[in-house]
């Protein structure tokens, strides 16, 4: 029996992922800012970066760019890799392994009395209460049951591996008890639905039984599958496509073979021949991104009508970059689909109507449609097109018979008219990646901004696991006034009173400033409310306290640490029992300096260092309710043995609480 392959491996193409695959930067011009030369250089430190970033939009008006939502996404898959000097540091397999035994042990043993249950958003909705959204979780796989089109997979960036039963009505999560990344591929078995392949971080998973339970099957240091296949007329034959080559499999999964280790970026099995596969059906569409010159991120559709043989642009002029037109020659990546931004690098998916191979919905950022096989393109959604309610950035689209399905950073829309109209299909979905969170003291109002997702928030008279969208972009922000009136902030969009009662909707109000806040790396300020006064409200703001008696509306500066503006303030606690007593932490340029105000913030001492050697960057602090001289500190980047510190007179001095238990551990707050 013979197998025939193509692998298309193309030097214009880039692509990246989450789990420990090093993000790939966009072409970077000589004329990109410093930090952004520096982001793609081989050993970027995350702390100067970030100070760097930070400094160049101190005088330069933020404009959403290619480079700045690279920045952004790689800040978020170095988080966890950062060291506290700013260097990454990706660990060896056994030494991750060993991290995931640690971290599955104290799961088993940590004490669920707590019973905690979860709280959403399991499903999003515009605030009128009508208009179910996406807008919840990145999607970045997805598949059809062949035998049976109610089944579907998903993988989420974060949150776990989904599935669905009655075409994406309702969505169960199948991989609670797994440690996993984000999930790049899944592939379902051509006639058992309950046969399920799904890739994640160095490993491929199988499942026998619907995702009940799943078996390792494949481990690879650096491994990241972008696409699976099944031969149909011999399942037992798998194909997987890596960044690290080809694999295949004769035996369903039990064993694998690495065909060749050049970048594969796609499989496609021929329709009606189950033993031919093309790495990229007599018709083929192929969708290349580039970059340098005029193009702008996009290089072209190409279309061969001989099962690869030849290849023609589907421009009928054959234009490749220039100037870019709609419907002309309409730039498949670029955010409007000229000239705007690209993220080529991270989102990039096309599909074919299967009942008009003339019919294609292909894109980065944004939606597009061609019904002439790719000779044109129209806008369909995202940031330009008329289909509401459509979320940028495209990950994977799917589709059979009359089904169409696009996954996107919101989640997964259905269509079953090939997108002229479409539906959010979330609910049950739960993967929304919190940079920002906030809650109501006295009432169950929960609010936070989110990556890739904007802004949420519920209120106690809503449904369960109801949520709304508020808008915004991806800032880590989301807070909560204490008082009456239901009083919500988030930076990128301004302050917000929720209305009680789903769907009345919000009231705005203006705020005078905003926190110091990060994507990554815990170096946030938040607002923080006077225990007994909810209109009196601190902020970090550079390297400055200050302080508002007004709810957020006016401020003014309170205290001003030494240093310059980048020698931010960031941690802010208030003692309950004594409110006049007051801590921050400041960042003194080589660690995070704690500071003690015994007159409401009026003026400040600093305290004891904590024990050196260390990395004493990134402090989180708590103080007692019942005692202000009782404080404990947790150290981010704190070297094992060195993490958690106690004092009990206000900081003079230090014990450290630090047990073997948190060796290897992140610290995040306390």
């Amino acid at each position: 029996m013979q197998h025939i392959f193509l692998a298309l491996t193309l030097s214009l193409l880039t692509y990246t992922s989450f789990g420990q695959i090093w993000p790939v930067a966009p072409h970077v011009s000589d004329d990109a800012p410093d930090w952004m030369h520096k982001l793609a250089s081989p050993t970027p430190n995350m702390f100067e970066i970030q100070r760097e970033y930070r400094e160049y939009y101190r005088s330069h008006p933020f404009v959403k760019n290619t480079y700045t939502q690279f920045y952004k996404r790689f800040t978020r898959w170095a988080r966890p890799f950062t060291q506290g000097d700013g260097k990454i540091v990706i660990p060896p397999p056994a030494e991750e392994a060993a991290r995931e035994r640690v971290i599955t042990q104290l799961r088993k043993n940590a004490s669920r009395t707590a019973n905690w249950s979860y709280a959403g958003p399991k499903e999003t909705w515009h605030t009128d209460g009508t208009t179910k959204v996406t807008w919840q979780t990145n999607i970045y796989s997805l598949d059809i049951a062949p035998s049976n089109a109610n089944i579907l997979y998903a993988g989420g960036e974060s949150g776990g591996l989904w599935r669905t039963t009655d075409k994406g009505l309702n969505w169960e999560l199948k991989t609670a008890s797994l440690l996993h990344g984000a999930f790049g591929a899944v592939k379902i078995h051509p006639a058992n639905p309950d046969i399920v392949f799904a890739c994640t971080g160095g490993k491929i998973l199988r499942s026998v039984n619907g995702g009940q339970a799943w078996t390792s099957v494949y481990t690879e240091n650096n491994l990241w599958v972008n696409e699976m296949a099944f031969s149909h007329t011999n399942p037992q034959i798998i194909l997987a496509a890596s960044d690290g080559g080809l694999l295949r499999s004769t035996d369903g999964g039990n064993n694998w073979t690495k065909l060749f280790t050049a970048t594969t970026w796609t499989i496609k099995r021929k329709e009606n021949n189950g033993n031919t596969f093309y790495a990229v059906p007599d018709k083929i569409y192929c969708y290349i991104i580039g970059s340098g010159g005029s193009l702008n991120g996009y290089a072209g559709v190409f279309v061969s009508n001989d099962s690869g043989a030849s290849w023609a642009n589907t421009n009928p002029s054959n234009l490749i970059g220039g100037t870019y037109t709609i419907p002309a020659h309409t730039n498949l990546m670029a955010h409007n689909g000229t000239d705007g931004f690209n993220q080529g690098f991270y989102d990039m998916a096309i599909v074919v109507n299967p009942n008009d191979a003339n019919q294609l919905i292909a894109g980065g950022t944004s939606w597009f449609k061609s019904t002439d096989g790719g000779a044109t393109w129209n806008s369909l959604g995202g940031y330009v097109g008329g289909l509401s309610w459509s979320h940028p950035d495209i990950q994977w689209c799917a589709a059979s018979g009359n089904d169409l399905w696009i996954a996107s950073d919101g989640g997964l829309n259905y269509s079953s008219n090939f997108g002229q109209s479409h539906e959010a299909r979330m609910n049950g979905i739960s993967g929304s990646d919190m940079w920002g969170f906030g809650s109501g003291w006295n009432t169950d109002l929960l609010v936070g901004g989110r990556y890739h997702n904007g802004n949420m928030a519920r209120h106690e008279s809503f449904s369960a696991n109801k949520y709304y969208r508020m808008g915004g972009g991806e800032a880590a922000t989301g807070y909560v006034n204490p008082g009456p009136g239901n009083k919500v902030y988030h930076s990128d969009i301004g302050g917000h009173a929720v209305k009680p009662g789903f769907g009345n909707g919000l009231e705005s109000f203006s705020v005078g400033a905003w926190p110091n806040e990060s994507y990554a790396y815990y170096a946030n300020s938040e607002m923080v409310f006077h225990p007994n006064y909810y209109n009196i409200v601190f902020i970090g703001k550079d390297n400055q306290i200050w302080k508002s008696e007004d709810g957020g509306t006016t401020y003014s500066i309170l205290s001003t640490f030494p240093g310059s503006a980048s020698n931010d303030v960031y941690e802010i606690q208030i003692s309950r029992s004594l409110p006049s007593v007051m801590y921050c932490s400041q960042w003194d340029g080589t660690d995070d300096k704690i500071w003690r105000s015994t007159d409401s913030g009026a003026t400040w001492t600093a305290a004891t260092a904590l024990p050196l050697p260390n990395n004493n960057d990134r402090v989180k602090m708590a103080v007692s309710s019942s005692d202000p001289n009782v404080l404990w500190v947790a150290v981010t980047y704190g070297s094992n043995g060195k993490k958690v510190y106690k004092s009990v007179n206000g900081g003079s001095s230090w014990t450290n609480l630090t047990t073997t238990t948190l060796n290897g551990i992140t610290v995040q707050g306390i």
